[in-house]
């Protein structure tokens, strides 16, 4: 064949790859595709760290030909075996001096990818209407193609970007921080425009829930509900429950209402003195879906909040769902601030209204119950292995029976209760409620049932968004990936993203000490602040096959930054959870 290689005894050519390129047929090629692996730019030769097994490759052993034949060079050129050995070592050496010379490392962590996006997102340094190109994502967040093309899809399904083949990848809609413990539930961290239409202000039937968080026992509360607009486009559906003495509080209905603890005190006599909320994620029914004007089963961050007077008395509990591709709730956390006791619960004697005797029409929205039940699990209201009857609860809630069954269905198909013809519907496990106050994210008393598993180690260029977030200039950061069990099931993926000359600091379910000592240990000070920020997405083929759920499954990403005494951003970590069996909270003393 004309424009071939020449043909031997000694030396036939054979096509390699996509490319058609040659290469003698003794020389044997071992190609391995391995999972993130650190390169250390001082040595010559360095382990690669394999997947869940913890293993090593050597850098020698990739894509680096071995002998199959008595030479690596042609016949002709040969000196016997000897020589053979000497050119092997050669050619291995300059092939290592290559490698270490222009060898970048991709992460190929979909979970690594999607989370940086996320971020650049959040902290603006990708916006509205930007275009994004593959080829300058890869470079800039050292990932592989395959990962970005993955969290690119995933963040289409999310409805933040558009895909098209002649447009390309285009942001529809930026991420706006939303503080979670202050009193307007709306109130951005940055200047922000917006205004509130009010759906209706009425009483309604108390529920357990409500009995509960208002630590009153009346028959009757006081519901609000408006819809916050942003940009022109419903953002948020805002429900409030509240007694008498609050019904009439003045609402910030714009941007320019500043004056939520002035009308705070007004109605209740007292100022805000604490603040209690929980975070979930959950899909959009069908009344959701058209006051926010999104698709049935589009993501929401949900948001339950207890208000309290600094007498200790709980004067307002509310619910507001946000659009998860327009929004991510944040906390700051003082470690000082977080042994503040919380205002001691008071039940207080209300004074009853006419309104306590009126006949009130049910409640026909299966949200408020599914987000009701989904409350009463979390709080031990519903304990596992209890049963539910629908007729029970239907009358309990206040609401139809026709709601409840589609209530309790969206349960199982959470998984959090089993429905049975026979049996009937039991509660098969509850809702794990995990502190953002804290730097393990979880009640220190637990600690036992955990366990992690290293998926990966790597040090890679540092990305825009973690030189960013972390204030650092330094070329090259440490990331580690990592699966949390809970007694034996999998339950989050963790990636930890580390100053690259600091030691590395164990996790606190693999040591004996607490976090903050193991903390002090790795980086000369213990934490002074936390800030954190939880995003509602969606679970990628491989996120879900480590948690052991479906692709598209909804999961609860908290981003987190852990800050010293001497304001130096230490960690900066990306955990994503299955949103069914997960709220996160804070409880924060104003």
């Amino acid at each position: 064949m004309r424009g071939s290689p020449p043909e031997s005894r000694h030396e036939r050519a054979t096509p390699v790859g996509r490319n058609h390129s040659w290469r003698p047929a003794h020389a044997v090629f071992h190609r391995f595709s391995l999972p993130p692996a650190q390169l250390d730019p001082t040595g010559a030769t360095r382990s690669l760290r394999t997947g869940d097994g913890g293993g090593t490759c050597s850098f020698n052993d990739l894509c680096v030909p071995q002998c199959g034949g008595p030479s690596s060079i042609p016949s002709g050129q040969a000196g016997g075996p000897m020589h053979a050995a000497q050119d092997e070592l050669e050619y291995r050496r300059v092939t290592r001096e290559r490698a270490l010379r222009d060898h970048r490392v991709r992460l190929r962590s979909v979970t690594s990818a999607h989370g940086a996006l996320r971020s650049s997102l959040r902290t603006g340094l990708i916006e509205a209407d930007d275009r994004l190109d593959e080829s300058t994502l890869v470079n800039r967040f050292s990932v592989s193609r395959n990962a970005v093309r993955a969290a690119l899809t995933l963040l289409a399904d999310e409805g933040i970007v558009s895909r098209s083949p002649r447009a390309g990848t285009v942001v529809r809609s930026d991420i706006t921080d939303v503080d979670i413990d202050n009193g307007v539930g709306w109130r951005t961290t940055g200047a922000e425009s917006y205004h509130c239409e009010v759906l209706e202000r009425r009483w309604v039937a108390a529920t357990p829930l409500t009995r509960r968080y208002l630590a009153d026992d009346g028959p009757l509360v006081h519901l609000t509900e408006l819809v916050l607009v942003r940009r022109g486009e419903p953002t948020m559906l805002y429900t409030r429950f509240s007694l008498a003495d609050g019904a009439e509080r003045a609402l910030a209905l714009t941007s320019s209402d500043t004056h939520f603890d002035e009308a705070f005190t007004h109605a209740y006599g007292s100022r805000l003195g604490a603040v209690s909320c929980w975070v979930e994620a959950v899909e959009a029914d069908e009344k959701v879906a058209a006051q926010l004007r999104v698709p049935i089963g589009t993501a929401l961050l949900v948001k339950s909040r207890v208000l309290w007077s600094a007498d200790g008395v709980p004067r307002e509990y509310s619910v507001s769902h946000y659009l998860a591709a327009r929004i991510a709730l944040s906390t700051r956390t003082r470690r000082d601030h977080t042994s503040r006791p919380m205002p001691a619960r008071v039940v207080v004697p209300r004074a009853r209204t006419e309104a306590d005797s009126a006949e009130l029409p049910l409640r026909q929205s299966a949200t408020s119950v599914h987000g009701e039940l989904r409350a009463a699990l979390r709080s031990g209201l519903l304990p596992v292995r209890a049963r539910l009857d629908e007729q029970e609860l239907a009358t309990r809630f206040g609401v139809s029976r026709n709601s409840m069954r589609r209530g309790l269905a969206a349960l199982a198909k959470e998984g959090l209760v089993r429905r049975n013809r026979r049996t009937g519907t039991m509660v098969e496990r509850t809702i794990a409620d995990l502190t953002l106050d804290n730097g393990i994210g979880w009640d220190p008393a637990e600690t036992g049932r955990y366990r992690a598993e290293r998926l990966s180690v790597a040090t890679v260029p540092t990305p825009p968004f973690l030189a960013r977030i972390l204030r650092t200039d330094e070329p090259a950061i440490r990331v580690g990936e990592y699966r949390v069990y809970r007694d034996g099931h999998p339950f989050l993926v963790y990636l930890r993203y580390s100053r690259a000359g600091v030691p590395t600091r164990p996790l606190s379910c693999d040591s004996s000490a607490d976090f903050d000592e193991l903390f002090a240990q790795a980086h000369g000070s213990e934490v002074e602040r936390i800030e954190t920020t939880v995003h509602a997405v969606r679970a990628h083929e491989r996120t879900g096959r480590l948690l052991h759920v479906p692709p598209s499954t909804l999961l609860l990403l908290k981003e987190r930054l852990l800050i010293d005494r001497s304001g130096t951003s230490c960690e900066f970590s990306h955990t994503y959870y299955a949103a069914a069996g997960v709220a996160l909270s804070t409880h924060s003393v104003a």
